[in-house]
């Protein structure tokens, strides 16, 4: 007598039970790789925003360095300006200048008694895609001494000030998502003393 053994195919059952954890597996994975990019994308943009900020500040701390604070201009503790003397009549200026788009740092100057320029260290508006990643909210100089520590009172025959200038320059940002929605707050902060401190 001959045995006979039949092959029996899958049950539709056993089909869609299969189907549906190779499925719940491919939503697994898709998931964990959308996640991955996502967070790679936020901290690439977290990455490109500080690059530029630090690039920001150390150019302000390096105007700093070269220049000489003018103290004939009353200044707040914090201000939000900061103007440098430079050899002869030359000098930089900078502040935040507050628009109804974002707010931006400029810098104002005159080098080597030619003309005054001035320009953008930090983006005018969000439409501009080099800089679409990050707003700048707030701009601060904490300079110290507040009075000029080059100046004689005549009264007292003494200098207002027998402290080297330092000025710690504090920016405010937030970066941005690609759709330019909030992602993260940073702030930088750096302090710096001029160089240029002759009695």
């Amino acid at each position: 007598m001959l045995n006979v053994k039949c092959n029996k195919g899958f049950s539709l059952i056993e089909i869609l039970i299969s189907m549906a954890i190779f499925l719940t597996v491919i939503l697994i994975v898709s998931d964990i790789f959308v996640s991955t990019t996502t967070m790679q994308k936020q901290t690439l943009r977290e990455q490109k925003a500080l690059n530029d900020l630090n690039n920001v500040i150390e150019q302000i701390a390096q105007y700093v360095r070269v220049g000489k604070i003018n103290y004939d201009t009353p200044y707040l503790y914090p201000s939000d300006q900061l103007n440098l003397n430079l050899d002869g009549d030359d000098y930089i200026s900078i502040w935040q200048v507050d628009s109804t788009e974002t707010k931006s740092i400029y810098v104002n100057y005159r080098l080597d008694d030619g003309q005054i320029h001035g320009g953008y260290l930090t983006p005018e508006s969000t439409k501009t895609p080099k800089f679409d990643y990050y707003l700048i909210e707030n701009l601060d100089f904490y300079i110290s001494p507040m009075q000029d520590p080059t100046r004689l009172d005549l009264s007292s025959n003494e200098y207002l000030s027998n402290q080297q200038p330092i000025v710690t320059i504090v920016i405010d940002a937030i970066v941005l998502t690609e759709s330019n929605t909030y992602l993260k707050n940073v702030k930088l902060q750096t302090t710096v003393n001029s160089r240029s401190y002759a009695r």
